[in-house]
């Protein structure tokens, strides 16, 4: 069902124009990019605390992905941010359902165990999406050898 109404969500979006709209509302905003990169990074933490990641994609992605083309970067690292941060908020406590999967997976470890067990993970991801940021090439240096780009 959430798919159904996320298919029904992108449609309207489309149809409204919402997105096209959105990003050249904050293009005209004179913003730095890493602020806006932060703020979309944010609000993946606190989707990905709550959702799955295939709604959260359906529900985001048309409307961010213009503001994100419309920065200058590229299609395919988009893709690949997206994908580490909905991670990101998947494994962020205090809701990060992964966790929750974890614990009942392990049912005599506790849940205060998980989430210090999360840590180094949630520390990695924060360096990833840290350097995939200000270092975009990184992500399409593959893809430009292959003649993707």
């Amino acid at each position: 069902l959430m798919v159904i109404g996320a298919a029904v969500y992108g449609s309207f979006l489309t149809i409204t124009g919402l997105p096209a709209t959105l990003a050249a509302s904050i293009a005209s905003a004179h913003l730095n990019k890493y602020i806006i990169i932060a703020l979309i990074t944010l609000i993946y933490i606190f989707l990905g605390m709550m959702m799955d990641e295939l709604p959260m994609m359906m529900l985001t992605v048309p409307i961010f992905y213009p503001v994100i083309t419309g920065l200058g970067f590229s299609d395919i690292w988009f893709g690949i941010y997206i994908i580490i941060a909905m991670e990101y908020g998947a494994l962020t406590p205090p809701v990060g359902m992964n966790c929750f999967i974890i614990k009942g997976v392990a049912k005599d470890i506790s849940l205060g165990t998980v989430y210090r067990g999360v840590i180094p993970f949630v520390v990695t991801l924060t360096a990833a999406l840290a350097i995939i940021t200000v270092l975009p090439d990184i992500v399409t240096f593959l893809p430009s050898l292959l003649g993707l780009m």
